[in-house]
């Protein structure tokens, strides 16, 4: 399987170095490592369980391999290591290992880029939506600005937002990010898919959020110099940002919605202590008299 996937695992790290939007892809190994590191893995001797269930996955992957290769699908290439990787850990290791590892493998799915008909798409509305939003921002500040295209002109300066700064990359980022969380957290999985669904607005309330000061700091002073190192400092700011918010959404989902795991019995009795129980007088079978008399 290394010798096979090779290729497409050397396509990705060209497309790392070359693809801002993609840079952090060689983090998603890492941090699948991680993942499986803090779910924990079954250590006994019942645990390593080998399984043919395992091969119709196996086989899968490796049929969308040859066809994606035929047909020069990258993408499909891509996407085909997942099933063949999973066959081939549920055959080594058997079912009960692999409900440990499977959060790992799906999670190497953002380590691969979108397709380009899809990341085309996406980019363009991406950029428009931060534009239009960090101009009405501005303007919420008391700022003259408005937006031509993907231009912001605050007064007579002009702050370009270029397709790196359109949210595709935070996007992928913070989807990584919330899938890591909702992997790890110990939650009903309702909030962990509400974790996971939250991972676009987050990203483009960051976005927006650095445009938005990008656009105030140009305002301010015209030195390239400090908006070099106010762009770098603001994108490596904006994972920690992202992390903070989802933090705070767990927290308030905690807040809201409080698991009750006691049964009506126990509550009831626990919140009147002093109320006597009641007691039921079990049948006889005898005369009046020795009731009575009992």
């Amino acid at each position: 399987m290394v010798w096979l996937f090779w290729p497409v695992l050397l396509g990705f790290a060209r497309r790392w170095e070359s693809d801002p939007q993609y840079s952090h892809g060689p983090m998603i190994p890492l941090v699948a490592v991680a993942i499986v590191w803090m779910r924990g893995v079954p250590t006994d001797d019942q645990s390593l369980a080998p399984s043919w269930w395992g091969l119709p996955l196996l086989v899968t992957g490796l049929l969308l391999k040859l066809v994606g290769g035929f047909y020069y699908f990258e993408s499909l290439e891509a996407v085909s290591l997942i099933p063949a990787a999973s066959g081939a850990c549920l055959m080594l290791a058997g079912g009960r290992l692999f409900q440990s590892l499977w959060p790992a493998i799906v999670f190497l799915l953002f380590m691969m880029p979108l397709p380009y008909r899809l990341e085309v798409g996406v980019l363009q509305p991406l950029q428009n939506l931060a534009t239009s939003v960090s101009t009405f921002a501005l303007q919420t500040l008391g700022f003259a600005s408005r937006h031509e295209g993907n231009v912001v002109w605050i007064g007579t300066t002009p702050v370009g937002v270029a397709e790196a700064c359109s949210g595709l990359r935070m996007l992928t980022g913070f989807a990584a990010l919330a899938a890591a969380a909702a992997f790890v957290v110990e939650r009903e999985r309702w909030k962990r898919i509400v974790l996971l669904l939250s991972a676009l607005p987050v990203a483009l309330i960051c976005n927006v959020c650095r445009v938005t000061l990008m656009g105030l700091v140009h305002a301010v002073t015209e030195n390239s110099d400090i908006h070099g190192m106010l762009h770098d400092v603001l994108g490596w700011l904006m994972p920690l940002g992202a992390a903070a918010l989802l933090w705070a959404e767990l927290l308030m989902l905690d807040c809201l919605f409080i698991a009750d795991d006691e049964t009506p019995e126990k509550s009831t009795l626990e919140a009147e202590p002093d109320r006597p129980r009641a007691t039921t007088i079990p049948e006889h079978s005898g005369s009046t008299q020795e009731l009575t008399h009992a």
